[in-house]
């Protein structure tokens, strides 16, 4: 009984002193870990924007039929300047109505299997849309 109890207050202790040290070096950080994010979101907008209006123009269409995020070490605010911005683009349910507008071409792309269908979205609209970027 006394090994319990002494084990769960040294775990207690230990995640009092972690817990002590990240809100310390969070007070002493606050400024540079906004930077960097605020930095790294500022690129969010236009990854977006890129996307959407590639597929406005190749679908005639102004809704959103991507959704973008934003994860990895921005998303945490563990990034440095030198950090990457990792976005997810996944498509929404209407996605397909869009992209391929008869239904033939639909139950064609439905009859790939989610490797292809993932490969063809990359190749064919994703990839294109962020090369849009480069232009910036």
């Amino acid at each position: 009984c006394n090994v319990s109890n002494e084990r769960e207050g040294n775990v207690s202790e230990l995640s009092s002193v972690l817990g002590r040290t990240a809100r310390e070096y969070l007070e002493e950080n606050a400024g540079y870990i906004r930077s960097n994010v605020e930095s790294k979101l500022s690129t969010f907008p236009i990854v977006e924007s890129c996307i959407t209006n590639y597929v406005a123009a190749e679908t005639a269409s102004n809704d959103s039929i991507f959704n973008v995020t934003c994860f990895g070490s921005v998303s945490l605010f563990l990034c440095e300047p030198q950090s990457d911005l990792d976005i997810s683009i996944n498509p929404t349910s209407v996605c397909y109505n869009y992209l391929f507008p008869s239904p033939e071409d639909r139950e064609k792309f439905r009859q790939l299997n989610t490797h292809q269908q993932r490969k063809h979205l990359l190749t064919n609209v994703v990839s294109p849309a962020i090369d849009k970027i480069t232009h910036f």
